[in-house]
């Protein structure tokens, strides 16, 4: 490592220092008013709490070209009480108009036909000694990764587009980290 003095010294000469800063390691996991997220090596995860009105049928996850969309989907109330498609044309606007649960590109490849989810519930944290025992229900989202393909990674799993119950949401580890681009060698 050089000195101060030394460094000074080059960058008034118009050296540039390659050698990547002294960086923090970037989240893995972490909790959210929301839900919590978990970004792990062979898996990413996010789980968000979900209001007792939700029914499991109404949740729609998916993800297209790169993106994560996880919604409730409430068109299925046009079907007659025996599930069957009362006929009608078409269906404009079925859903209550919200947001999506949850929007955002994801910054690292998945496998888009292994994504898993489920609705649990689950204590929530200090209401037991409350007297109330109180469970909420938690829709866990699970995107096993694809091998990386190019010469960029990133440690997070979204770019800074997530956007979860229509709030841009920026947090390190989820939506903000460090990308990594491995540039050719030189003949």
């Amino acid at each position: 490592r050089r000195s101060p003095e030394e460094e000074e010294e080059e960058a008034e000469e118009g050296v540039i220092d390659l050698e990547p800063a002294a960086v923090a390691p970037t989240p893995t996991r972490g909790e959210q008013p929301w839900g919590r997220w978990e970004n792990g090596e062979r898996c990413a995860s996010v789980s968000l709490y979900l209001d007792d009105a939700v029914k499991g049928r109404d949740v729609c996850c998916e993800v297209v070209e790169g993106w994560l969309l996880i919604r409730i989907d409430e068109s299925r109330e046009v079907l007659y009480e025996d599930g069957v498609w009362g006929g009608e044309e078409e269906v404009i606007d079925a859903g209550d108009g919200g947001p999506p649960l949850l929007f955002g590109r994801l910054a690292q490849p998945v496998v888009a036909g292994d994504l898993e989810w489920v609705i649990e519930e689950e204590e929530r944290e200090g209401e037991e000694e409350r007297g109330r025992g109180a469970a909420r229900r938690v829709l866990t989202v699970e995107m096993p990764k694809a091998a990386a393909s190019g010469a960029a990674s990133a440690d997070c799993i979204f770019d800074e587009t997530l956007v979860v119950g229509g709030v841009p949401c920026l947090a390190p580890g989820l939506s903000q980290g460090v990308l990594t681009v491995q540039l050719p060698r030189p003949c």
